[in-house]
């Protein structure tokens, strides 16, 4: 009878209930938060990979082969740009269920499509300016489009990798 004194009080027997209901809520929305992290590690990100890969092949398709218009004049195309931040942010939020070679290849794009985009800000602040008035160094335009190119290259190649589970141990495609 002395263990069931304290469990006859009405507060004590509220108090247990409403710590209870806590608890409970608590697992249920480390389940849901879980859940839901799990399911953009699966699903959601290779989405966004998707949508990478087909603005890569855009933007390449946008440069083509060659880097001067055929009257001698520089050749300036501007692309969109990827979703670095939201694909960061999916990245860090799913993290738990990502696999070693998985995250290490999510830095990477991110990497590489960050300097995709840096690079495509730096052509459009260059035509920006040739609308003024100002000349183009060729040589400049020709070294950024050459390196958008290589990142962009390097981007479509991961991204594609990653979305079929094709990737070495250091998050690198793997070669076929």
């Amino acid at each position: 009878m002395c263990l069931a004194a304290p469990f006859d009080n009405a507060s004590v027997a509220a108090f247990i209930g409403a710590l209870a209901g806590a608890v409970g809520t608590y697992i249920v929305v480390r389940a849901t938060d879980n859940a839901r992290d799990r399911r953009k590690a699966k699903y959601v990100i290779p989405n966004m990979l998707d949508s990478a890969i087909e603005i890569a092949q855009q933007r390449l398709e946008s440069l083509g082969g060659r880097t001067t218009a055929p009257s001698g004049m520089v050749q300036i195309s501007i692309g969109n740009p990827f979703n670095v931040a939201m694909l960061n942010q999916l990245a860090a939020d799913a993290s738990p269920f990502l696999t070693r070679p998985q995250s290490l290849a999510l830095s990477k794009l991110v990497f590489y499509m960050t300097q995709a985009d840096a690079i495509n800000e730096q052509l459009r602040l260059i035509w920006m300016q040739s609308r003024e008035g100002h000349v183009a160094n060729i040589q400049s335009v020709e070294t950024y489009n050459q390196d958008q190119r290589s990142f962009l290259a390097q981007t479509e190649k991961l991204a594609d990798a990653y979305r079929n589970n094709k990737l070495t141990e250091k998050g690198l495609p793997a070669e076929q």
